[in-house]
């Protein structure tokens, strides 16, 4: 799934998240896929970023909203 910010998260994340980006408090919806004729130009990045989110600060701080 992805925020409005291009932020990127698990089905499973998005859930414990409650529908709202930790980053920038935007929703979600599912990635896009990438068209094949732009794959070799910009292919998929290998790299995976893992930034810890505290599930109990976020959820207060959404109720807040």
């Amino acid at each position: 799934m992805i925020c409005g910010m291009k932020c990127a998260f698990c089905d499973n994340c998005v859930t414990l998240l409650k529908e709202a980006c930790p980053n920038c408090g935007d929703g979600f919806k599912k990635r896009p896929i990438r068209p094949q004729s732009v794959l070799k130009k910009y292919p998929v990045s290998k790299k995976l970023v893992h930034k810890p989110i505290y599930i109990e600060a976020h959820i207060n701080r959404i109720r807040n909203i």
